[in-house]
């Protein structure tokens, strides 16, 4: 709980994802697509929480993990979608 605690938080709000941001990533072979979000606070060691509009939840389009780089979050998905917006990224 300490870790948490004194883990700083950066929340990142309204994201828009357009299809021209998703790549090839075989990273998880079930989500052959990924997509980096700016997020220019967030670091390798972060721990990021990508938290998807209803539809998008839904969808079973995209992996139930993310991932934290030097100033980004990566999502993984099953197909490219047409423009959506996630509602906020938080990374701790």
């Amino acid at each position: 709980q300490d870790i948490i605690n004194s883990s700083p938080t950066v929340k990142e709000e309204e994201i828009l994802v357009t299809p021209d941001m998703y790549y090839e990533d075989f990273t998880y072979p079930d989500y052959p697509f990924a997509v980096n979000v700016s997020v220019p606070d967030a670091t390798e060691d972060s721990i990021p929480t990508v938290n998807f509009g209803l539809e998008q939840t839904q969808s079973g389009v995209f992996a139930p993990v993310s991932y934290a780089g030097n100033g980004f979050v990566t999502i993984y998905a099953k197909e490219i979608l047409p423009e959506f917006v996630i509602p906020s990224i938080i990374v701790q």
